[in-house]
């Protein structure tokens, strides 16, 4: 005869079914925990391995990609007559030597000189203020070491004699009109006198024009007097540090690599959230 509960539920039945639930349940948890662990170990493997590919790639290009050197000048340039309002970096007459330095008029010589354009010379030249200076920092990226430093020692040399040489030319045309003005202003000064000579007492609407010429001829010839004496005076760049070959050598390996690694470090992120929303999906 069956044993009953007390409610009249076969106590057997209800046990085995239990048992084989129970049964179940441990056997699906555990397997979930085995699919759970594979798939992140799998993840893992899949991040390690867009980590490891990128720095590799990444490094590899720093070791086969040609060396670029860097060679360094400084000049001194100091500012007497216009005095910068803030920043040196936004004088203008520190802007002007910089657009000098890597202008046409030094560097087509000696793009000429290397078979080169100026173009293409003019992507590895850089001129730059020193800030809170009157410092002008030129720097020269070349493949060949040798190269660079000769570049920047021409590049020097050229600026250098550009400002020498339009010195005397700026110099020697001021004079030239110079001399005219005062020649202008004597001219004007005898007709005025002519005039006032001639003309009658308290008449001076007809010595007006007369006048306003002689005015306009010493404005003239001051304005080119004072442009005259403030080229005496004119700044001349000197040179600072005569140019020499920096530590600075790019692609660095290491860096190359570490930022490879970075790189991929963000990229396996994205494929790893991607595949563990896909994951979750499913």
């Amino acid at each position: 005869m069956k044993r009953t509960t007390e409610e009249g539920v076969p106590s057997n039945g209800q046990s085995a079914d239990a048992g084989a639930a129970a049964g179940r349940t441990v056997a699906g948890g555990g397997c979930r925990r085995s699919v759970n662990r594979a798939v992140v170990l799998n993840l893992l493997r899949l991040a390690t391995t867009i980590v490891l590919l990128t720095a590799g790639v990444a490094l590899a290009g720093a070791l086969l990609w040609p060396k670029t050197h860097t060679a360094r000048a400084q000049l001194l340039f100091p500012i007497t007559q216009e005095q910068p309002t803030g920043f040196l970096r936004e004088d203008r007459s520190m802007t002007t030597q910089l657009v000098l330095i890597e202008g046409r008029p030094v560097l087509a010589p000696i793009a000429a000189a290397q078979g080169r354009t100026v173009e293409d010379l003019q992507r590895g030249i850089e001129a730059t203020v020193v800030e809170s200076s009157e410092i002008i920092q030129l720097e020269v990226r070349d493949r060949s070491p040798k190269r660079a430093v000769q570049t920047t020692q021409a590049v020097l040399d050229g600026y250098l004699g550009l400002g020498r040489s339009a010195q005397p030319a700026l110099r020697e045309r001021l004079q030239a009109e110079l001399a005219a003005a005062n020649t202008a202003l004597a001219d004007a000064q005898a007709q005025l006198t002519a005039q006032q000579a001639g003309a009658a007492a308290g008449d001076t609407a007809a010595l007006a024009p007369l006048r306003a010429a002689v005015q306009t001829q010493q404005l003239r010839q001051q304005q080119l007097q004072a442009q005259l004496d403030a080229l005496g005076l004119a700044p001349v760049a000197q040179l600072l540090t005569p140019p020499y070959l920096a530590d600075e050598v790019t692609p660095r390996p290491l860096s190359a690599t570490v930022t490879g690694a970075l790189v991929g470090l963000v990229l396996a992120a994205c494929v790893v959230a991607v595949a563990a929303r896909s994951r979750t999906g499913e």
